[in-house]
């Protein structure tokens, strides 16, 4: 019946985090990968104010982002989209898409890609 998995409860504040991106093009993040199986990957992604990840496209995954805390714009296909707490954005395979934090305040999201995948070093 395939390989067994295993059921987890993780506590996010535990999970470790490294930064991604730079502070000098204001694409610093810092990024906590929660999970990662066969199927999905998992990570929380904290953007300090006025930060922004870079514009990018994962070709063969799907993404949905929740938005935990602060407020920002999401661009897709070059289009902007405001962001707050309760948001869900969902992105296909091949499009492109950039997450930025317009606020002070840190802009905590909460990422699911499915098949997994890596996010662009910058």
């Amino acid at each position: 019946m395939g390989e067994k998995i295993e059921s987890k409860v993780i506590n996010i504040d535990d999970v470790p985090f490294y930064w991604l991106g730079e502070i000098e093009n204001n694409t610093l993040r810092r990024i906590k990968v929660v999970l990662s199986s066969k199927y999905m990957r998992i990570h929380v992604g904290i953007f300090p104010g006025r930060q922004a990840g870079s514009k990018h496209v994962h070709e063969n995954s799907e993404e949905v982002v929740f938005v935990i805390k602060g407020k920002g714009e999401v661009y897709i296909d070059d289009k902007a989209y405001p962001i707050g707490p309760g948001s869900l954005v969902y992105t296909p395979p091949g499009v492109p898409h950039q997450y930025k934090n317009t606020g002070e305040e840190e802009l905590v999201l909460f990422a699911v890609y499915s098949p997994p995948t890596e996010l662009p070093s910058r």
